[in-house]
């Protein structure tokens, strides 16, 4: 039997986009599936409330892709804080950082990457989707997980990952 493959990884940071740019740029990159790899699938304000789970999930029906939630792949509240830590010592925004300290990596990576099954989410999605988006809030992959969640999941495709900004 074929191995189950897809065409390429994408990750998006919501908060670089209105909602109509949002939704063009994942068309225009012919993403079928969004994979949202946030512990709170929310976000703040009127201008980025398009990303609220409920809103996002009709949103990208109309649109005619697949949302999928993925929890597991989000760093937990007790890894955040790791971060927002780092960030308060250097007097750093979660989206002023322009990337991620290397405790948090650290950390991240052991304790979400290292024991998630990238083949078995391979094998669920890849029956019909070729072109996942991991979606995060930070408008830069660099500083946010889902560049490093991406990264293992391409691997685990024989893939590459490009970033939708």
């Amino acid at each position: 039997m074929a191995r189950p493959t897809l065409d390429m990884v994408y990750t998006v940071g919501g908060r670089a986009f209105s909602q109509d740019r949002f939704i063009q740029t994942l068309k225009d990159a012919s993403i079928d599936i969004l994979l949202d790899v946030r512990w709170r699938r929310a976000a703040r304000g009127a201008h980025f409330a398009f990303l609220n789970r409920r809103r996002l999930e009709a949103l990208l029906a109309t649109a005619g892709i697949r949302y999928l939630s993925i929890r597991a792949l989000a760093p937990s509240p007790e890894l955040r804080a790791v971060q927002h830590e780092i960030d308060a010592a250097n007097r750093q925004t979660k989206y002023g950082r322009t990337s991620l300290a290397p405790p948090f990596i650290q950390r991240y990576l052991s304790e979400v990457l290292d024991v998630f099954d990238f083949a078995k989410l391979i094998r669920e999605i890849s029956e019909h989707s070729r072109r996942p988006a991991m979606l995060c809030l930070e408008p830069s992959p660099r500083s946010c997980h889902r560049m490093f969640a991406a990264e293992r999941l391409a691997a685990a495709a024989g893939c590459e990952v490009r970033h939708l900004d």
